[in-house]
């Protein structure tokens, strides 16, 4: 049995884009750094148990004036990762003002090691239509 959903890391903050001008130009905010040298760990810096769930949830949010379409969210590394896949039935997705779309991960280690990977969103937002969140899990016994 899944435990309830996890609570939200972060938000991914997508200015959104439209056919009409936004007051402010799109653009892409993250809430935490990352980069394949400072992913985001998954279950923070405690790390997962081997064989036990971890979990991560990010929202997207959009707080640009114009509604945010998120194409897709698509994961790629290591496979003891990964993403809900209720997601995909979802997209493409309409995110208003102000309003969050939830991406939640999850990570079953079977070794005591660090497992990493990609998470690809691609929206509309005209500054940054593709971003990038680079996710680490590790493993502990």
């Amino acid at each position: 049995m899944r435990p309830p959903a996890p609570a939200l890391l972060g938000m991914v903050a997508l200015l959104g884009c439209g056919t009409a001008s936004p007051v402010d130009p799109p653009t892409l905010q993250l809430p935490f750094t990352s980069s394949p040298t400072a992913p985001v760990p998954i279950n923070g810096s405690a790390g997962v148990k081997v064989g036990s769930e971890g979990y991560l949830a990010i929202g997207l949010l959009n707080v640009g004036n114009q509604p945010l379409v998120v194409q897709s969210v698509a994961y790629q590394g290591d496979p003891e990762i990964t993403l809900d896949p209720g997601l995909g039935a979802a997209l493409p997705a309409t995110v208003e003002f102000n309003e969050v779309l939830p991406v939640e991960l999850t990570c079953t280690p079977a070794a005591a090691t660090t497992y990493a990977g990609t998470l690809t969103i691609v929206s509309n937002a005209t500054s940054t239509p593709t971003a990038a969140v680079y996710l680490a899990c590790a493993g502990t016994p």
